[in-house]
């Protein structure tokens, strides 16, 4: 294995994620800002589930409903994918340190991140749907589905476990010895 060459992708793949949370973080405060406080017709969409399971809506669901549960829902939802996105700049900054990928924390950074995104990518348009529900009078609207994130975040759940497995084949490998 290249190791130089594993350490210069890695700390380029943690300068990529690194300018991308600050890229997503400071294009959510200028239009937050845009909203508020000038009189620019900006407003927030919030993306259905790729894979929507359940769909409905009794009643009249105007595009200005949907439009104030995104400005609630998307700010929440960006910060999230920022603190995301610089983690694991984080982590691939560490590996481009040369620190060892098998250990505990490194594995509990990456469960953490998976239950970060499988936990927002299930509760977002659970929130969005009740955002709705409350915005329209008398009426109800909720979505449940799962996207991207969701499948990534079983993915990195996956991946932790088995740093976790070779951490422990590692130490009865030493205790072996």
């Amino acid at each position: 294995m290249n190791v130089k060459r594993f350490r210069s992708v890695s700390r380029f793949t943690s300068v990529i994620l690194k300018i991308a949370a600050i890229w997503l973080g400071s294009t959510i405060a200028v239009l937050l800002f845009s909203y508020f406080f000038t009189d620019s017709d900006i407003w927030f969409n919030f993306n259905s589930p790729s894979f929507t399971l359940i769909n409905g809506q009794r009643g009249e669901l105007t595009t200005a409903d949907r439009q104030l549960a995104a400005l609630f829902i998307v700010p929440i939802a960006s910060i999230i994918n920022c603190y995301v996105l610089w983690k694991g700049s984080q982590i691939f900054n560490y590996l481009a340190e040369g620190n060892n990928p098998f250990s505990n924390d490194f594995s509990r950074t990456i469960q953490r991140i998976s239950i970060i995104l499988i936990l927002s990518d299930i509760l977002f348009p659970l929130i969005y749907s009740l955002m709705v529900t409350l915005i329209m009078d008398g009426s109800s609207y909720y979505i449940i589905g799962v996207g991207a994130p969701f499948l990534i975040g079983l993915i990195l759940y996956a991946v932790s476990e088995i740093f976790k497995y070779a951490i422990n084949l590692q130490q009865l490998a030493d205790d072996t010895v």
